[in-house]
């Protein structure tokens, strides 16, 4: 297989890693995105039952109901602290993605640079060629005239 040849394989491998790994990033950050909206329903959820046994609590709860909702606070509490980690999981999840993705776009630029230097090389030589044919055709043409004299 030709250089030019294999270096365009390895390009078109090397660009569908970085797009798959552009896919992961949005997996993640759409994962993180998920994940923090489940925190705001946990948190607009705790902050109503907590409102509603304020206003609930001047009126009359027995103690069994308001023992009641004070655990289903401490159990919000804990959902709330569990999805807190599930988010530090995800924020994790997402800069590793993050650095692999560009990784994965450096060394994409990278190859794309090589085939541009080696294909403007490849231009080079092949004016350079050119232009050398050019000066032969030129000189044997001035070496004919010279032995017509």
């Amino acid at each position: 297989m030709p250089k030019r040849d294999s270096l365009r394989s390895v390009a078109r491998v090397s660009r569908e890693r970085e797009r798959s790994a552009a896919r992961d990033l949005g997996e993640k950050r759409r994962h993180l995105e998920e994940q923090e909206r489940r925190m705001a329903e946990l948190q607009e959820y705790r902050a109503h039952y907590r409102a509603q046994l304020q206003a609930s609590g001047g009126a009359g709860l027995g103690g069994r109901q308001f023992n009641e909702y004070l655990r289903f606070l401490a159990r919000l509490d804990q959902a709330i602290a569990q999805q807190q980690r599930a988010i530090q999981s995800c924020r994790q999840a997402l800069g590793e993605s993050r650095e692999k993705w560009l990784e994965k776009r450096k060394e994409a630029k990278a190859i794309d640079k090589l085939m541009e230097r080696r294909a403007r090389q490849a231009e080079c030589r092949a004016r350079r060629r050119e232009q050398a044919e050019c000066d032969d055709r030129a000189g044997r043409r001035h070496g004919n005239q010279g032995g017509w004299r």
